[in-house]
């Protein structure tokens, strides 16, 4: 698995950051996300936050910048299982030290205004 250092795609100003205007809800929740359709990867992960444009989570696996990706977020909110369809962009990969989980920013092809405003109850 190559190793992935706060990277940046060109243009990620352009892409995720210059919408902040889509305020984030840092939801610190774990939760499942399973990779492509047609032969899936479900693999556990940690959001941290999202927004209406944008999600991002720390997993076992890597993407590469600017990679499209389409993916399920799945994670409890009290007795209810959410489940998000999203696609988008990696914009950016992080990765502290070669043991850390890696941290994955996408920014979200279209709105998504489906995506929770506040903290969700856990």
């Amino acid at each position: 698995m190559p190793e992935y250092t706060n990277q940046s795609v060109p243009g990620e100003h352009s892409l995720f950051t210059a919408h902040r205007s889509a305020a984030r809800a840092f939801i610190r929740l774990p939760a499942w996300i399973t990779v492509g359709l047609a032969r899936s990867q479900e693999h556990v992960a940690f959001v941290r936050d999202i927004s209406p444009r944008g999600i991002f989570f720390y997993s076992d696996f890597c993407l590469n910048g600017g990679q499209y990706i389409e993916f399920v977020v799945e994670y409890l909110k009290g007795n209810n299982r959410i489940r998000l369809h999203l696609a988008g962009h990696v914009v950016r990969v992080e990765r502290a030290t070669p043991t850390s989980a890696i941290g994955i920013a996408v920014a979200f092809d279209s709105l998504h205004e489906e995506v929770p405003r506040v903290r969700p109850e856990a």
